[in-house]
């Protein structure tokens, strides 16, 4: 079966999503998200995106869309369980289509835990500066694809 896409997954999906899911790291990262994207009232405004596996949603990003031509990516998790088997890429590659063609973003603005450094690497992103909770930070041009990301970092980082 083919994977698709939810560009606009409401709160009771999210909150359907984490009590069903077995405790651990992921459940608790999408806990906080939901909570985040509660407290900021950014459901309305600017609904999660879900990656739909089999008719079951395997990871989610929580993002808002500026209209300067700034996207913010806030949180990209996969469900617990589900990890392992590229989802978070999968759902990268959409959100990189979507900002730039559909909401005509051409910045990303972004932070990681460090320990999340790697995925991020390989996706293209570049981070220039560390906060004083120690997330790494980036302010970027956005391309389409994941290539152009990548190839848009090695030009930056020679």
């Amino acid at each position: 079966m083919e994977m698709t896409y939810n560009l606009s997954l409401t709160r009771n999906e999210i909150l359907e999503i984490i009590e069903k899911s077995n405790p651990g790291s992921n459940t608790r990262f999408l806990s906080a998200a939901d909570s985040l994207w509660y407290r900021f009232h950014n459901y309305e405004k600017n609904p999660p995106i879900g990656l739909i596996d089999d008719e079951e949603v395997v990871s989610i990003i929580f993002a808002t869309f500026n209209r300067d031509g700034y996207t913010n990516l806030y949180e990209i998790v996969t469900v617990q369980g589900k990890e392992g088997k590229g989802y978070a890429s999968k759902i990268w590659d959409e959100y990189l289509k979507y900002a730039v063609d559909i909401k005509k973003s051409d910045r990303l603005k972004i932070s990681c835990t460090p320990s999340s450094l790697g995925w991020h690497l390989r996706n293209g992103l570049i981070f220039w500066s560390v906060d004083s909770s120690g997330s790494l930070r980036s302010d970027q041009k956005l391309f389409r694809t994941r290539e152009e990301q990548c190839e848009y970092r090695e030009m930056v980082v020679k």
